[in-house]
């Protein structure tokens, strides 16, 4: 944080960057005091290397997050932000749904300084029933609105918790992206879809059959063809061990992530590890 300085007016930017980095720097700092604290020789020697390549992410993404803001603000004032996030809410989610709580938290914060506008979107989906809409809404700053809009989406984000249901991923993908509502046609917008979720084409039910697929090829397909500045960021948060008929089924499903992924326009906006969940929606909206 900047401290000691005559008072002055921060720009966007500068106010992001206090945030965003000061709150990276405390991280790196404790994964830091982990891998130099911990003794390889007081646990297994992959437990100490694990705790070392986390300071190597964090502080890989920091650098990558700086050289993002230094060039956006080389570009002037941002564009609108549009960001819609869809993630699955079944029983096996409880800790990719606690990282989304915080980046959403986060985004809701620090984004409305830098846009010139901000609209957030959020569909839990599970099956069609159960799913959990946060329509897209304007964030404002707290001193426009009084940190009402803020509050709700953050009442909103404290209701992520995992339910025992199917999760329906092409009735997901549909109701994210009809949320966009249509192509703008005045000034550009910078739009962004993320699908987060550990559901593949693995699942009991009709809908993630061939056709299922099928139907999240056309419809991201269609999307992005209408909306040439948007980006699809894909998450598959399952784990490596599960059980039998899902690791044999994880190829085609990590496929399907990658593909979505693709069809946006970056195929490094997939990845399928929850722990990238905050890091590309950050590199989503800011690239």
């Amino acid at each position: 944080m900047k401290l000691g300085r005559s008072p002055r007016h921060s720009s966007f930017y500068e106010s992001f960057s206090d945030l965003m980095f000061g709150t990276m720097a405390i991280f790196v700092l404790l994964v830091i005091i982990l891998a130099t604290q911990v003794r390889p020789d007081g646990v297994p020697s992959q437990v100490h290397q694990e705790a070392l390549d986390e300071v190597a992410r964090a502080r890989a993404i920091t650098e990558a997050l700086q050289k993002q803001v230094a060039e956006l603000e080389k570009q002037g004032e941002p564009k609108p932000l549009e960001l819609v996030v869809a993630i699955d809410g079944s029983g096996s989610m409880g800790a990719a749904l606690k990282t989304l709580q915080f980046a959403i938290g986060t985004i809701g914060e620090t984004m409305p300084m830098i846009a010139s506008s901000v609209h957030v979107g959020i569909v839990i989906y599970r099956d069609a029933a159960s799913t959990a809409v946060f329509p897209v809404t304007k964030i404002e700053r707290e001193e426009v609105d009084g940190g009402r809009s803020l509050a709700l989406l953050n009442q909103f984000a404290q209701t992520m918790v995992p339910q025992p249901a199917r999760a329906d991923l092409a009735h997901a993908v549909r109701s994210a992206t009809a949320m966009f509502g249509p192509p703008s046609g005045g000034e550009p917008r910078k739009r962004t879809l993320m699908v987060a979720g550990d559901v593949g084409p693995y699942e009991i039910g009709d809908f993630m059959n061939e056709a299922g697929e099928s139907e999240i090829h056309r419809v991201l397909t269609e999307w992005k063809r209408n909306n040439s500045e948007a980006s699809v960021i894909a998450v598959y948060t399952g784990s490596d061990q599960s059980d039998e008929w899902i690791v044999g089924h994880r190829e085609r499903t990590l496929k399907l992530f990658r593909e979505m992924a693709v069809i946006g326009g970056d195929a490094s906006n997939f990845s399928p590890h929850d722990r990238k969940l905050f890091p590309l929606l950050l590199k989503g909206i800011l690239g």
